[in-house]
């Protein structure tokens, strides 16, 4: 399809698939990252975790990557409602 002109119906939606794929693969990621914050609370509590500087450490990084993955989510929703009002 390289070098031809996508109809816009065509090009609606590719536009639609692209931007709920990047949304289900982003809430997919948050879910996962939610998941794992579960587990290293309950490790913490249990006192899995000893070395409360190391975890303190690493739940800084983790909550700014998840403060990440959140931003991009909402982008990734915004560019969605976007491409759907395109269509109207």
């Amino acid at each position: 399809m390289k070098g031809q002109k996508m109809k816009p119906e065509e090009l609606s939606q590719k536009l639609q698939y692209q931007t709920q794929k990047e949304v289900d693969e982003l809430q997919t990621i948050l879910n996962k990252l939610n998941g794992m914050s579960l587990v290293l609370s309950k490790a913490m509590k249990n006192g899995v975790v000893v070395d409360k500087k190391a975890y303190n450490d690493f739940a800084q990084k983790y909550n700014d990557l998840v403060k990440a993955v959140d931003f991009d989510l909402k982008r990734a929703k915004l560019r969605q409602a976007k491409t759907f009002d395109l269509e109207k």
